[in-house]
């Protein structure tokens, strides 16, 4: 791993803002430093997928590794691991009697599952997977086989108004079974195995692991009123 660079959210703000977004594609990893002279304030920690779309996101405490998607403190240090975005922001919602600074400390990982295309800087490991291209009827769609054990995050969208969608997986002798993921998003990682969101109005993201030589599909078992797409990223785990 090697250190990267600073980088500065909110700088000496009296008032909300969302802040600047730090883009990566090589899963960084951010530690970042809040401090000011506010008697309050609220931050929001959020990441944005390939898409532009914004979730919650989880960030360690260092003081006392308390994990959350939020703060109201101050002269505290927070931790966030980028594997799975393609931004993050720290957006302040609220502040009150004085400023608020979040500067950030960036660390290269090496790998990601979410590649910026805002900028030029892409992780070498990453690799671009298909899982349905337009599809209008049901069907299994494209397998995703990866030859070493991978970890792939993909996001639904299209057309359609409604859709069912399952997660299955195959091993050597092709017979697929379930095979849960997790909502990207999700702060209580539940798997489940099977969805009906995801639309190019609200698109939606999962993450799941694939073994070495076994197949993945995300199986479209109803589609109504248009197509639907799904594509992600796979990085060697």
């Amino acid at each position: 791993m090697n250190y990267i660079k600073d980088f500065t959210f909110q700088e000496s703000i009296t008032s909300p803002t969302t802040g600047e977004i730090f883009y990566s594609s090589t899963g960084d990893n951010v530690t970042i430093y809040i401090s000011g002279n506010s008697t309050s304030r609220t931050i929001l920690f959020q990441g944005c997928d390939e898409s532009g779309n914004w979730y919650s996101i989880q960030g360690v405490r260092l003081s006392d590794f308390t994990k959350a998607t939020s703060t109201t403190g101050t002269a505290e240090v927070w931790n966030f691991d980028m594997t799975y975005w393609v931004g993050i922001r720290m957006n302040v919602t609220a502040v009150a009697g004085g400023t608020v600074n979040i500067i950030g400390k960036v660390v290269d990982s090496g790998h990601a599952l979410a590649v910026s295309t805002t900028t030029s800087k892409v992780g070498s490991l990453a690799n671009a997977v298909t899982l349905q291209a337009n599809a209008s009827t049901a069907g299994n769609g494209i397998a995703y086989t990866p030859t070493s054990p991978m970890a792939l995050v993909f996001e639904i969208s299209g057309t359609s108004t409604s859709r069912t969608i399952y997660f299955e997986l195959a091993g050597p002798k092709g017979v697929y079974v379930t095979h849960p993921a997790i909502k990207v998003g999700d702060s209580t990682y539940t798997p489940v195995a099977s969805t009906t969101s995801g639309n190019d109005t609200t698109p939606t993201s999962y993450e799941v692991d694939i073994p070495a030589g076994y197949s993945f599909i995300a199986r479209v078992g109803a589609v109504v009123g248009g197509d639907v797409d799904i594509s992600g990223w796979a990085v060697a785990q």
